[in-house]
């Protein structure tokens, strides 16, 4: 049986904007696009091969070299059907989320697991899933930008950017009225590791800022513990001296 923990529409779209999840057990990515763009990666490199060696091999040679050619239409045509498949079992239709209402589920939980509501979407084959058995390390922190952690040059904390993302939430969301800053002092997020360094996995969950006053923050962190016996971590002192604070409460 799953237990259900809902937000607000406004504080669902604060938290999925702070969320971030790399590598999931199940749910939105079990058909990740790499795997469908390495068909016509690895078609243009047998094509290129082929090509290479006609023109550098005897004409003797282009005989047996042909099996490249062969090789790169196969997996082109591989790649086309395995594009066409995602597209026609990909669960939009039905979200199994009220589009009138101010609830909204962000995270639930069970027995084997946690699966989180990154895009609005209850499908199984959306709903992003880690099974407690994968997580190595729970770690508490401050709601912070994902970008602020991002190692890529070209994704960073722009408040410019920021202001204009929270005004398009607004747009949509009328009582989104959050302020732009990079760290939120407020409300708490968890980001959770894998137990098996080498797959750099993590996923980053934003805590909404009721949750620490209606009790499902407390339920949260019970289930994580009962389901994978781990200790809290801390990510520096100022986030645990907060969280203890509000804890003893």
């Amino acid at each position: 049986m799953k237990r259900i923990y809902t937000c607000s529409d406004a504080e669902w779209e604060f938290a999925r904007y702070h969320s971030e999840v790399n590598g999931v057990d199940g749910g939105n990515k079990g058909m990740g696009c790499m795997s469908i763009f390495a068909f016509p990666i690895i078609s243009i490199g047998c094509y290129g091969q082929y090509y290479l060696l006609r023109d550098l091999l005897p004409e003797s040679m282009e005989g047996p070299s042909s099996w490249l050619k062969n090789a790169a239409i196969v997996l082109g045509f591989i790649g086309v059907v395995a594009f066409w498949l995602r597209s026609i079992h990909r669960p939009v239709g039905d979200t199994g989320v009220d589009a009138s209402s101010r609830t909204v589920t962000y995270l639930l939980t069970d027995k084997e697991g946690i699966y989180i509501n990154a895009v609005k979407n209850l499908h199984p084959k959306v709903l992003a899933y880690w099974k407690w058995s994968s997580v190595g390390e729970v770690t508490i922190d401050f709601t912070r930008d994902p970008r602020t952690f991002s190692a890529n040059e070209d994704v960073y904390y722009s408040e410019k950017n920021k202001l204009q993302t929270f005004r398009e939430i607004h747009d949509r969301c009328p009582d989104f009225r959050e302020e732009v800053r990079e760290t939120y002092t407020d409300r708490f997020m968890l980001t959770l590791g894998t137990k098996d360094k080498l797959l750099n996995r993590s996923a980053q969950i934003q805590i909404p800022r009721s949750w620490l006053f209606d009790g499902q923050f407390i339920a949260l962190l019970g289930e994580i513990k009962r389901n994978t016996q781990i200790t809290l971590r801390y990510f520096n002192v100022e986030a645990a001296n907060a969280f203890l604070q509000w804890k003893d409460k």
